[in-house]
């Protein structure tokens, strides 16, 4: 069975070689250059299942034209209680995140970073913006930037032999 991705190396791909692997299944990555197109192709019935991220397909699944089966987040989310997560599936260990971060060059100033930081984080908690984000179902975790580079590592770690292996076997033809 073959099951879509935004992209090689993207969290859907890792999903869908998690599952493969954890479940011992032969799944076939499809990887598309982006999320919409992978959408369009589910909605039109010319592949079976995808693992997209809940911003690309929340409208589509509401509309009825996609079925959602389970979401990789830690806990189900609020405007969606009926939908369970990977964890309660019986994959305890898998809980993924799309995250983004503010990045610069690697000589910025520590002054400039902190500060940047703190602004970031403040608008973080502006009302509208917090409202926002939650629409789209996005959690906000603010971190200092040594949590943050704690983060960063703890998920190469995480993913990185997965994404080393899947990808080595999407580039391999296996």
């Amino acid at each position: 069975m073959g099951y879509v991705s935004p992209g090689v190396g993207s969290l859907g791909h890792m999903v869908g070689e998690y599952l493969a692997r954890k479940d011992a299944i032969r799944l076939e990555h499809i990887p598309y250059k982006g999320g919409v197109q992978a959408v369009t192709d589910l909605i039109a019935g010319h592949v079976k299942v995808g693992a997209m991220t809940w911003t690309t397909t929340r409208a589509h699944i509401r509309a009825g034209t996609l079925a959602a089966l389970a979401v990789s987040s830690a806990r189900r989310f609020a405007d969606d209680p009926g939908l369970p997560t990977l964890q309660e599936l019986g994959y305890g260990e898998l809980v993924t995140t799309t995250w983004w971060s503010f990045s610069g060059p690697a000589k910025l100033p520590p002054d400039m970073v902190q500060r940047l930081n703190q602004e970031i984080n403040k608008a973080l908690d502006a009302p509208d913006v917090r409202r926002k984000l939650e629409q789209e179902a996005i959690v906000t975790e603010k971190m200092s930037p040594a949590q943050f580079t704690r983060f960063v590592e703890t998920e190469i770690g995480k993913w990185g032999p997965l994404a080393k292996a899947a990808i080595g076997a999407q580039g391999s033809g296996n």
